[in-house]
Protein backbone atom coordinates (compact mmCIF):
# COMPACT_ATOMS: atom_id res chain seq x y z
CA UNK A 1 0.00 0.00 0.00
CA UNK A 2 2.83 2.45 0.85
CA UNK A 3 5.86 3.34 -1.23
CA UNK A 4 9.32 2.51 0.12
CA UNK A 5 10.21 6.16 0.86
CA UNK A 6 7.10 6.64 2.98
CA UNK A 7 7.75 3.39 4.84
CA UNK A 8 11.32 4.46 5.67
CA UNK A 9 10.23 7.91 6.86
CA UNK A 10 7.00 7.06 8.70
CA UNK A 11 7.45 3.40 9.73
CA UNK A 12 3.68 2.90 9.42
CA UNK A 13 1.88 0.13 11.28
CA UNK A 14 -1.70 -0.75 12.10
CA UNK A 15 -3.23 -0.93 15.55
CA UNK A 16 -5.70 -3.68 16.55
CA UNK A 17 -8.81 -1.83 15.38
CA UNK A 18 -7.21 -0.86 12.08
CA UNK A 19 -5.88 2.56 13.18
CA UNK A 20 -2.86 3.78 11.25
CA UNK A 21 0.16 4.61 13.41
CA UNK A 22 3.10 6.64 12.10
CA UNK A 23 6.40 6.23 13.98
CA UNK A 24 9.00 8.55 12.50
CA UNK A 25 12.51 8.51 14.00
CA UNK A 26 13.51 10.90 16.80
CA UNK A 27 14.27 14.47 15.80
CA UNK A 28 16.49 17.09 17.48
CA UNK A 29 13.55 19.28 18.52
CA UNK A 30 9.82 18.94 19.10
CA UNK A 31 9.28 21.47 16.32
CA UNK A 32 11.22 19.29 13.88
CA UNK A 33 9.19 16.24 14.90
CA UNK A 34 5.90 18.14 14.58
CA UNK A 35 6.90 19.30 11.10
CA UNK A 36 7.80 15.74 10.06
CA UNK A 37 4.52 14.36 11.43
CA UNK A 38 2.54 17.03 9.57
CA UNK A 39 4.25 16.15 6.28
CA UNK A 40 3.85 12.41 6.86
CA UNK A 41 0.19 12.81 7.84
CA UNK A 42 -0.55 14.73 4.64
CA UNK A 43 1.27 12.07 2.64
CA UNK A 44 -0.61 9.23 4.37
CA UNK A 45 -3.90 11.06 3.70
CA UNK A 46 -3.04 11.38 0.00
CA UNK A 47 -1.99 7.73 -0.28
CA UNK A 48 -5.21 6.60 1.40
CA UNK A 49 -7.38 8.96 -0.69
CA UNK A 50 -5.89 7.54 -3.89
CA UNK A 51 -7.29 4.19 -2.74
CA UNK A 52 -10.71 5.53 -1.76
CA UNK A 53 -9.96 5.61 1.98
CA UNK A 54 -10.54 8.65 4.19
CA UNK A 55 -8.29 9.06 7.22
CA UNK A 56 -9.64 10.90 10.25
CA UNK A 57 -7.60 12.26 13.14
CA UNK A 58 -9.85 11.46 16.08
CA UNK A 59 -9.15 10.02 19.50
CA UNK A 60 -11.90 7.46 19.13
CA UNK A 61 -14.14 6.04 16.46
CA UNK A 62 -17.22 8.28 16.51
CA UNK A 63 -19.19 5.97 14.22
CA UNK A 64 -18.93 2.51 15.83
CA UNK A 65 -18.85 0.85 19.23
CA UNK A 66 -15.88 -1.29 20.27
CA UNK A 67 -17.96 -4.39 19.52
CA UNK A 68 -18.51 -3.17 15.93
CA UNK A 69 -14.82 -2.76 15.12
CA UNK A 70 -13.16 -6.00 14.03
CA UNK A 71 -9.84 -6.92 15.58
CA UNK A 72 -7.21 -6.59 12.85
CA UNK A 73 -4.32 -7.97 14.92
CA UNK A 74 -5.51 -11.27 16.40
CA UNK A 75 -2.35 -11.82 18.46
CA UNK A 76 -2.29 -13.16 22.05
CA UNK A 77 -1.58 -9.65 23.35
CA UNK A 78 -4.89 -8.38 21.99
CA UNK A 79 -6.90 -11.57 22.48
CA UNK A 80 -6.23 -11.67 26.24
CA UNK A 81 -9.32 -11.24 28.42
CA UNK A 82 -9.89 -7.64 29.57
CA UNK A 83 -9.12 -8.55 33.19
CA UNK A 84 -5.74 -10.03 32.22
CA UNK A 85 -2.76 -7.71 32.97
CA UNK A 86 -1.28 -8.57 29.56
CA UNK A 87 -4.29 -7.12 27.77
CA UNK A 88 -3.91 -3.68 26.21
CA UNK A 89 -7.38 -3.58 24.69
CA UNK A 90 -9.39 -0.66 26.04
CA UNK A 91 -12.92 0.44 25.37
CA UNK A 92 -14.74 3.36 26.97
CA UNK A 93 -16.41 2.24 30.16
CA UNK A 94 -13.89 -0.55 30.73
CA UNK A 95 -10.72 0.13 32.72
CA UNK A 96 -7.46 0.04 30.79
CA UNK A 97 -5.13 -2.88 31.44
CA UNK A 98 -3.17 -2.61 34.64
CA UNK A 99 -5.51 0.00 36.14
CA UNK A 100 -8.26 -0.60 38.61
CA UNK A 101 -11.53 1.11 37.96
CA UNK A 102 -12.18 3.87 40.44
CA UNK A 103 -15.27 3.59 42.60
CA UNK A 104 -16.65 6.53 44.48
Amino acid sequence: MFDAGFVRAAVPSFEPGGQLELSPPPRPTVGDLAADVAVLSRRATAIAAARGIRLEAVGLNPYHSCADVPLHLPTPRYLAPPDCPASTVHCPGRPAAGRKEETR
